[in-house]
């Protein structure tokens, strides 16, 4: 019997309801990525909320388009171009809304991040027309958004970098080197080569993270210039954090730890130094994190950094606090003093914080001097070369990281860092 019921109308709130959860959810995911409150399985089970409301969207149709524009138009971020240029791939009728969700992207650069994301979220052959369309017109503000996907769909990985290296925007050359280091592209070692003396400065620390990956051998100096400069849009908290870990395996003992005995005095670097450590995972980076728990600086973060290293954990052993200690406002025994919390950094949510004295008696009597050999490198308590395979699984996302690029080196396992990445497929 055929069905010739009319369609249900799309309740317009329950739209508005996907719409602002999947971009709340895809802002948890990017920010999830490089957090060491986060593994696997966390970034899964976000993925599985985001496919949810996107699934509604889908459902939804060409009803979604107009709102999911005018959140854009209104927040105008990543996460809100994510939802719109997915609500988009999926529609049958599009009339002008490509070009207004075009128009903004170049308005407002910073919102490609987010196409390109729902362009993998999407698909090859569903954002194949937009490829495309992005891909040929020139404009590098959609070139930026769609070369991560068709670098992820092509079987002719080189020879695209190859065409997009000489691109006169800087911004999409430091993508495309981004793409050869990590696909592990060892015959465009000469595009990355002579990337380290691009004029642009990102291009040339991404060539040489690329030249870190693909020939064994670094450029420490110029990552140090990397971590060293304040965020702006190329010197996002996650690209730093990526540039810092390279710093951390690539630098000589000679640069590293004078650079760190510095840092770690300095309010300014003191966090980045103290990531540094923890990738580097030293006997010395142990030491020099001991001395931070000691003295009381940024102890949420070093004693992650060290659990990162040594395998300590605040929780399973009972080694924090239910609550941030609070400090007394200068009124002092005045009734209408108010208790306020100590400041701590938003990097640090989801974090434990440590019972100091007891961890550092745990680490006393866990004893690094005697567990580790100089010169080797730990992670969650064993060296990183028996602790990376079950790492990355198992291991908190910073962990992850930090196993994926040693394994794409040691084992040429480039998949390794596509998956903690999580690029969809």
């Amino acid at each position: 019997m055929t069905n010739n019921a009319p369609p249900r109308p799309v309740v317009q709130s329950i739209v508005g309801q996907h719409l602002e959860e999947a971009a709340f959810y895809f802002v948890r995911r990017r920010a999830g990525l490089w957090s060491p409150a986060f593994g696997h399985d966390d970034i899964v089970d976000l993925e599985r909320l985001i496919d949810a409301h996107l699934s509604g969207l889908q459902v939804a149709g060409t009803a979604a388009i107009e709102p999911a524009l005018r959140n854009l138009a209104r927040w105008k971020s990543p996460d809100e171009a994510f939802v719109s240029t997915f609500v988009l791939l999926h529609a049958a009728e599009l009339g002008t809304a490509m070009a207004q969700l075009e128009q903004m992207i170049l308005d407002n650069p910073r919102l490609a991040d987010g196409a390109a994301e729902a362009i993998f979220w999407a698909g090859a052959g569903r954002s194949h027309r937009c490829l495309h369309r992005w891909w040929g017109c020139d404009r590098p503000e959609l070139m930026r958004a769609a070369f991560p996907p068709l670098m992820e769909f092509t079987q002719e990985k080189a020879r695209l970098a190859a065409e997009a290296i000489d691109h006169p925007d800087p911004v999409l050359r430091s993508i495309v080197l981004r793409s050869i280091g990590e696909y592990g592209l060892k015959d465009c070692l000469p595009l990355v080569k002579a990337g380290l003396e691009d004029e642009s400065a990102v291009c040339r620390y991404e060539s040489a993270v690329a030249h870190f990956s693909l020939a064994h051998s670094g450029r420490p100096e110029i990552l140090a210039s990397a971590i060293k400069e304040p965020e702006s849009p190329s010197h996002s908290p996650s690209n730093r954090r990526r540039w810092i870990l390279h710093w951390a395996a690539m630098s000589l003992d000679r640069q590293f730890y004078p650079w760190a005995e510095s840092a770690i005095e300095d309010p300014e670097r003191v966090r980045i130094a103290i990531w540094a450590l923890a990738f580097r995972g030293e006997l010395p980076a142990v030491e020099l994190l001991q001395r931070l728990l000691r003295a009381g600086v940024e102890t949420t973060l070093a004693a992650y950094a060290l659990c990162h290293i040594t395998g300590l954990d605040l929780d399973q052993q009972d080694l924090f606090h239910v609550d941030n200690d609070s400090q007394i406002s200068p009124e002092g025994d005045d009734e209408s003093a108010v208790a306020v919390e100590p400041e701590r950094s938003p990097e640090d949510d989801g974090l434990l914080e440590p019972d100091v004295e007891r961890a550092l008696a745990w680490l006393e009597e866990f004893e690094p001097a005697k567990r580790f050999n100089a010169g080797a490198r730990y992670l969650g308590g064993l060296s990183i070369f028996e602790s990376a395979p079950k790492m990355l699984d198992d291991g908190t996302q910073p962990q992850r990281w930090q196993s994926a690029l040693y394994l794409s080196r040691t084992q040429n396992s480039q998949g390794a860092i596509a998956e903690v990445a999580r690029i969809k497929r």
